[in-house]
């Protein structure tokens, strides 16, 4: 990795802190960059635009979603019902709520018509659905399926309310 690409992993992996603690709305180039430890011009040098920059974020977000998932494996596989609580019980950590509240925050977004970070949402909504298939304990994959669609709505229902 050369010199500029790791000043750029580095300015992502803070500004994915600044997004986790305020949120995309509560974050402009000016705060990104004092969360960063630079410039906004220094952060307009590697991305052409906030936009790039915060789906760029975004990605280590989704990888980090997925490590952080990845500790949270139950013994055996479960039910609907069981997974259900604990699915919950586990996304309203302190680690993994400031995901689905972002997640929240960009599905609000884009219901409003910015359709900028799409792409990101639907990569933590597909890490997160990949992690509950593989504790569903189901019938068939169609039912694994439908299943966690089903707790993700439900986890969607109660991070709205919360």
């Amino acid at each position: 990795m050369s010199r500029s690409e790791a000043q750029k992993a580095y300015f992502l992996e803070k500004i994915a802190d600044a997004i986790l603690d305020r949120g995309i709305a509560g974050s402009n180039l000016k705060a990104l960059a004092r969360y960063a430890g630079t410039s906004d011009r220094m952060l307009v040098y590697y991305f052409k635009d906030k936009t790039e920059m915060i789906n760029a974020t975004l990605d280590v977000l989704e990888a980090r979603l997925s490590a952080a998932l990845d500790e949270y494996v139950p013994a055996e596989t479960a039910h609907f019902e069981p997974l259900l609580k604990d699915v919950i019980g586990i996304l309203d950590g302190e680690v993994l709520r400031p995901y689905m509240v972002l997640r929240l925050e960009i599905a609000g977004l884009i219901l409003r018509g910015n359709e900028a970070y799409r792409s990101g949402e639907e990569g933590l909504k597909s890490t997160i659905l990949s992690w509950i298939k593989r504790q569903l304990n189901s019938a068939t994959a169609i039912a694994r399926d439908q299943e966690a669609k089903r707790i993700l709505i439900y986890i969607d229902g109660y991070f709205s309310q919360v």
